[in-house]
């Protein structure tokens, strides 16, 4: 049986993993920064022995090694200017991310240098196919490499590769049974940052001729605003228009906060200009979603689930349109309530992130129970 539990959702905008050590042990959350990227050993020992003050968290200076190959994941890769990688596979990726916060979770939780872990990852539909090379890949690394210069061997003894939006179906099912499941036709539309997916589940089980993805993610609004503007940085940007929602105006402090200038008057010009192109990109965008959806999501639905942070940012959209179809909605409430009091503990601002956890806390829920069961 797996000493730790681990849940992943390789995400564009941030990874995310849940994870918890024992049956009946509440879960914790790791959070990421998506960027990766190699560097030379060299390299490496020159950044640190320049930055060398302080402790920092493990997961705020994340490397591994492998032989005389050395990847730096998440905040480190950002001080090595990394990008997210929107165009590379993103189980190409994933393989180091998961070692990374395999190596974070040993250090958190004080594990030894050697234990077993039952691991689900969600990958867009698209790289769904890829799952075998992901696992064969992942299980060679995990035997023998090094976080942080420490050596790790990890047992990959359960693995579990799904496709996004797996996890709030799964939960839907246990929550509702199989029966109810089985006689209907349903569709979970993931609107994630790099992806927007559609999986249809039709008597049962997965239909792969109606599941679809695109590249349609949130990023396309964010890259839209940033050629509107000037010297915006795509990370920054995403956090702003994500708080500020359907508020678009020179008012809100999140989008005020997103002026650079120092000189007023010209300040309240860029302000304005940052304000009319994220109108223009948020219609824009939301154009191009209702086209895909019209074209993806069939009205003979029973029910549509609605998950991923671009679903908030267009919840009012999302709701009107599937009420003029006469489509019953889904959004996961319950589990995200469930999750603010479990994660957060009941921490009140934590709902927009919850609400982006459900799926990873699906496939997380999923591994724990089979193996409850397997206790039992």
């Amino acid at each position: 049986m797996a000493d730790l539990i681990v849940g992943f959702d390789v995400g564009a905008s941030s990874t995310k993993i849940i994870y918890g050590l024992r049956v009946g042990e509440k879960p914790s959350l790791l959070r990421m920064p998506p960027e990766v990227i190699e560097v030379t050993h060299h390299t490496l020992e020159t950044y640190k022995a320049l930055n060398g003050i302080g402790i920092p968290q493990p997961e705020a200076e994340a490397w591994v090694e492998m032989g005389d190959r050395c990847v730096v994941v998440g905040s480190l890769a950002r001080e090595f200017l990394a990008d997210a990688g929107m165009h590379e596979l993103k189980y190409e990726r994933a393989v180091y991310k998961v070692m990374t916060a395999l190596g974070v979770i040993k250090q958190r939780l004080n594990l030894p240098t050697k234990f077993s872990v039952a691991l689900g990852v969600l990958l867009p539909y698209d790289e769904y196919p890829d799952r075998e090379r992901f696992s064969a890949r992942l299980k060679h690394l995990l035997k023998d490499y090094k976080f942080r210069g420490e050596r790790l061997r990890v047992k990959l003894e359960h693995f579990e590769c799904v496709p996004e939006g797996f996890g709030l179906a799964a939960s839907r099912l246990k929550t509702k049974g199989s029966m109810w499941f089985k006689e209907r036709s349903l569709s979970v539309c993931m609107f994630g940052h790099r992806n927007t997916s559609a999986l249809v589940f039709t008597e049962g089980k997965l239909n792969s001729r109606l599941s679809t993805t695109s590249d349609l993610g949130f990023h396309q609004l964010i890259e839209k605003v940033r050629r509107l503007t000037s010297g915006q940085k795509s990370e920054v940007l995403t956090e702003a228009v994500f708080k500020a929602g359907s508020d678009i105006t020179a008012t809100n402090s999140a989008i005020a906060s997103l002026a650079r200038s120092h000189d007023e008057q010209f300040r309240t010009q860029e302000t304005e200009e940052i304000v009319a192109a994220i109108a223009t990109a948020r219609e824009e965008y939301w154009e191009r979603l209702k086209a895909w959806i019209n074209v993806t999501v069939s009205t003979s639905m029973n029910e549509v689930i609605l998950c991923g942070g671009g679903a908030i940012y267009f919840k009012n959209e999302l709701e009107a349109y599937f009420k003029r179809t006469s489509t019953p909605t889904y959004w996961g409430h319950e589990i995200e309530s469930l999750i603010v009091d479990v994660i957060f503990n009941s921490r009140s601002g934590t709902e927009p992130l919850a609400f982006r956890l459900i799926d990873v806390w699906g496939i997380f829920n999923k591994l724990k129970s089979s193996k409850e069961q397997v206790a039992a």
